[in-house]
């Protein structure tokens, strides 16, 4: 069964809302029948620094920051050298009316940077260690006793050894930032209720556990376990009640219990088995989705309700011959991903983690590894929507103790993000070692143990690096990951004949650098481009190959050094280089989804200019590409097929990881590279090998790239040759999602430096000046310089409506201006 489109964005819209069900005042909780959560973003009151007297109920903070989640400790520089490190509080009031007292009320956090303790009511009722999972308190005693409570949470991020990741901040490579970051929310329930998945501390249990048994384009079926508790004072009867929607909202499979019961203090596990004939499968290229349904029942009045959306999928990997998705073979291509944004840190709306995902899935990623930590349930509630698998990560990168705490902790760790994202659909992978650390094979191999635990059953695929353990722990792996022989210049399989992942390529492989930013240039994004493809057409005829992630997607901070690690395919607002339109090419052309960029692609990895490289390079998924100078064919070629030929020698950039500068000369880094690129070689296993058109003679004007599959023209891409700078001209990516005006959006703005005829201006570094008159706030450096004649800053939403006015300045150039009106939630 084939979902339609218009049916299938109804489903995504839904899958997106998050878990948040409804809106809730600041103050006043009101009773909404059965059980149901309540988005708690708004209005809280927030100090940076310690303030111990805080803890006490009636601490008057009216004099403190008010400020809507997700939330930053502290604004940070683009470049951050050294991120706060320290406490912040947050507190809020609540307030329950009368007909709620006998019903049971949770807060519930997705994650705080990074030690929470949590007072309610001046009593201290929790310490939740670790800065990547969910936390939350009870707090039915405190409302039912007062009627009110007042929570206030210390937020702790400074260096602890015994949290992990545990590494030291000045040798982290990436930042831990500071805040309340993800969302938090108020779930009211009945006495007898649905547990949360990860509060109810059950092995293999806990809330809502659906796993497919079996899954074919002829048949499904789900096993579907309900973790069910009774805080009442009486013995409770019930029914559970499970049914499954498609995207089209059909009926597909429904399932009831008879009468159970469950003693009071005391849970019950339930497990029904859903039936689906000729079920939608979940795939990257077809992501369907289906509404689970779950209704828990007492005395025919339903008093909880879970929902959500899973995906009908079968894994499977065989040790010699690679992965299989739906019982089709596949080798994916993907990156890995840090989840931080410039300024604001990890203090990301939903929004803007769907907006990161459909931009991934543009690029042609069909696999992301969440590095190195378990990232937002909105982001994998996107790769849900979209077809993205995931690689889950534990929170960990080179540092290890054998303390108890910190083994307890990384033990717990696992379990609560598999509890948390088992339903995902996205989720194929489970990392449980943590990132290069070795040694401790005993205790990792404990942890696949671990795994396994959670998540019985085939659907659980574990794995883990190779490089420095031994064969005992290799083994136990579903999925080894290969490592990088220097010797070699290849990425041999530490598993004994068996396929590898190859978690990380590209970056300062073959003694090439591979890390630079849009300002450095044609030539040198050309590089960096070149030393991903030569790669990964190495990695493509590896028979050992199960799949790979580039380093990275997006360039990240790195703790506590000046340099930004700028090998990602975008920048830190999100702006391609040279390097994502590769990876752009190499999606099949006859994927088209109108809800990202997708089709045929051609790309000039040129700006054509005097001083542009003569042999121009396009990026094309086509099979002919023609190139056209003032409308004039100068050459039509089929692509690249040239031999592959060696890459470097290993000693053609030593990279000190913590101490090279990326200020250095231009020239001095393109020194660096010791090889000549794109000669029409190393390109024979790529999915689309490039078109190097050489020696093409510059003359000013359009240089025009027209792309062909089959004789017919399916792409073309034009580019002028840039005049001077007159104008400034604007745009902010929404991605195809309107700013939500809800105090906590956020959508990238740019500003363009171009020529008279619109054309970007690409070695443009004015300063622009940013203003915003509306309901909304500017974040970050402003005025900011221009990077290849584009100067950014971050735009974050109020919770107010009205139409929102931004203007962008610059000296000598004419002013720009953009309107849009945030949606109202809801």
């Amino acid at each position: 069964m084939k979902l339609s489109r218009r049916s299938f964005n109804k489903l995504v819209l839904a899958t997106l809302a998050s878990p948040l069900l409804a809106r809730a005042g600041a103050a006043s909780l009101q009773g909404q029948g059965a059980g149901h959560a309540l988005d708690w973003n708004d209005d809280w009151h927030f100090k940076l620094g310690d303030e111990p007297a805080a803890t006490a109920a009636g601490f008057d903070d009216a004099g403190w920051e008010r400020v809507n989640l997700p939330h930053w400790g502290r604004l940070e520089p683009c470049n951050v050298s050294r991120s706060y490190q320290g406490f912040c509080w947050y507190r809020k009031r609540l307030r329950l009316d009368e007909d709620l007292r006998g019903r049971k009320v949770w807060f519930l956090s997705e994650a705080a940077m990074q030690v929470a303790d949590v007072w309610v009511n001046g009593v201290h009722r929790l310490r939740h260690a670790g800065g990547y999972l969910p936390f939350g308190v009870d707090l039915s005693d405190d409302l039912r006793a007062r009627g009110k409570a007042v929570i206030a949470i210390r937020l702790d991020n400074r260096y602890n050894p015994d949290v992990p990741p545990g590494k030291s901040p000045e040798q982290l490579d990436f930042c831990y930032f500071s805040g309340m970051y993800r969302n938090v929310a108020l779930r009211v329930g009945d006495a007898l209720h649905i547990t949360d998945p990860v509060l109810a501390d059950s092995v293999a249990g806990g809330g809502v556990f659906a796993r497919c048994m079996q899954a074919s384009a002829r048949r499904a079926v789900l096993d579907v376990s309900t973790h069910v508790r009774n805080d009442g004072d009486d013995v409770a009867a019930f029914v559970v009640h499970a049914t499954l929607h498609d995207a089209d909202g059909r009926l597909v499979a429904r399932a009831e219990t008879g009468r159970q019961s469950c003693n009071t203090e005391q849970s019950a596990t339930v497990r029904q088995q859903l039936e689906v004939d000729s079920p939608a499968l979940w795939s990257p290229e077809s992501p369907s989705l289906h509404r689970l349904t779950v209704r828990l029942l007492r005395d025919s009045k339903v008093v909880d309700e879970a929902r959500q959306c899973i995906g009908i999928r079968w894994l499977e990997t065989d040790p010699r011959r690679g992965f299989f998705l739906n019982g089709k073979h596949r080798v994916p291509c993907g990156a890995n991903r840090h989840q931080a944004y410039p300024y604001v840190g990890n203090a990301l709306s939903d929004r803007a983690q769907y907006r990161d995902a459909k931009k991934l899935k543009a690029a042609g990623f069909d696999l992301i590894r969440l590095s190195h930590y378990p990232q937002s349930p909105a982001f994998l509630d996107a790769c849900d929507a979209l077809g993205m698998m995931v690689i889950e990560c534990i929170p960990g990168w080179q540092h290890f103790t054998d303390d108890a705490v910190f083994r307890a902790a990384v033990e717990q760790n696992l379990r609560d993000t598999i509890r948390r994202d088992r339903n995902h659909a996205c989720a194929v992978l489970w990392e449980v070692t943590l990132n290069e650390t070795y040694g401790h094979d005993d205790f990792f191999r404990h942890m696949v143990d671990v795994a396994r635990q959670e998540y019985p059953g085939s659907q659980m695929l574990t794995c883990g690096d190779a490089e420095g353990h031994d064969d005992a722990l290799i083994r136990s792996y579903d999925v080894p990951y290969s490592g990088w022989d220097d010797a070699t210049h290849s990425r041999p399989s530490r598993a004994h004949g068996a396929m590898s992942l190859h978690r990380e390529y590209g970056d300062n492989q073959f003694g090439a650098y591979s890390r630079y930013d849009r300002g450095s240039g044609e030539y040198l994004m050309l590089v960096q481009a070149w030393n991903y493809q030569t790669a990964l057409n190495q990695q493509l005829q590896l028979p050992w190959t199960w799949g790979q992630c580039a380093w990275e997607a997006i360039d990240n901070n790195r703790g506590m050094s000046t340099q930004v690690a700028t090998c990602g395919a975008m920048d830190l607002f999100r702006l391609p280089k040279f390097l994502y339109q590769f990876f752009r090419s190499q999606r099949s052309p006859e994927l088209r989804d109108p809800r990202f960029e997708s089709g045929p692609v051609v790309f000039i990895a040129n700006y054509w200019t005097a001083k542009s490289p003569h042999d121009v390079v396009v990026f094309s998924n086509a099979d002919e590409v023609a190139l056209l100078v003032n409308g004039r064919e100068v050459q039509r070629r089929k692509p690249d097929s040239g031999p592959d030929v060696p890459f470097g020698d290993g000693s053609g950039f030593d990279l000190n990881y913590w101490q090279h500068q990326s200020g250095a000369p231009r020239d001095e880094r393109a020194s660096n590279v010791n090889q000549p690129i794109y000669g029409g070689g190393n390109a024979r296993a790529l999915a689309h090998p490039p078109f190097t058109f050489k020696d093409v003679p510059f003359e000013a004007g359009e240089l025009k790239a027209v792309a062909y599959i089959g004789g017919h023209v399916v792409a073309s891409q034009v580019r002028k040759t840039p005049g001077e700078a007159v104008a400034l001209a604007m745009d902010v990516d929404l991605q195809g999602m309107d700013l939500a005006a809800d105090g906590s959006d956020l959508v990238f703005v740019h500003a363009t430096v171009v020529d008279a005829h619109g054309t970007t201006v690409p070695d443009a570094t004015q300063l622009v000046a940013f203003e915003v008159d509306g309901p909304a706030e500017l974040i970050g450096d402003n005025p900011r310089m221009a990077e290849a004649g584009i100067a950014s800053v971050l735009l974050r939403s109020r919770k107010a409506s009205g139409m929102i006015r931004l203007r962008a300045k610059a000296p000598s150039l004419a002013a720009a201006e953009f309107e849009l009106r945030p949606r109202k939630p809801g």
